[in-house]
């Protein structure tokens, strides 16, 4: 089972993300630490999912987050793009990285963010058997088209913040999101 430290068993601050920003940018260290509870649990999903293992998805959150502080200071928003945009592009580099560094392909998909024990036998089973059917789906599509599907509809993420992070145009995105979710649909109504 995951062991990951939930954002949401700490309080959260009422600042926005700017403010926040601006605040760890004169090096207080509370607002980056509170940057980096409400980023972390979407963070650590993204990573995870495309990773397939824990372990590997906490080095790789720890790594965004210590660089995002060391290059904190040179992080200026551009218009439509937000901290969670640039957080996110340096999560997907760095994946980009482990797997290159790693020459593996290992795009195994796992939805067990909850804790087991608050689940019956039987819902686990269940929760297994639909999670082995996305995975099984979602690896039928192009890794673009798994990265914007997951971040559209895992992640719920709007399609400026993703063209943002994957550095596509508008209709790139949407037409990427359009193709994988035929397929997805063709693939899921035969089984």
């Amino acid at each position: 089972m995951i062991k990951w430290i939930k954002s949401r068993m700490y309080p959260l601050s009422d600042k926005s993300d700017a403010e926040l920003i601006a605040a760890a940018k004169r090096g207080d260290r509370d607002a980056f630490g509170q940057l980096y509870l409400r980023h972390l649990d979407a963070m650590f999903r993204y990573i995870y999912f495309r990773t397939g293992d824990s372990l590997t998805a906490e080095q790789i959150a720890a790594d965004v987050f210590v660089k995002a502080w060391k290059k904190l200071e040179s992080y200026h928003p551009k218009a439509g793009s937000s901290f969670t945009s640039w957080i996110y592009r340096i999560a997907r580099n760095r994946i980009i990285d482990y797997y290159r560094t790693r020459n593996t392909r290992n795009q195994s998909l796992s939805i067990q963010m909850e804790d087991a024990h608050q689940l019956t036998f039987d819902e686990r089973l269940a929760k297994i058997d639909n999670e082995r059917m996305i995975e099984q789906s979602l690896q039928i599509l192009t890794e673009e088209q798994r990265e914007v599907i997951m971040l559209k509809y895992i992640e719920r993420l709007d399609y400026k913040e993703i063209c943002s992070i994957t550095g596509k145009s508008n209709m790139a995105v949407r037409a990427l999101v359009s193709r994988g979710l035929k397929i997805l649909q063709k693939n899921i109504t035969k089984k």
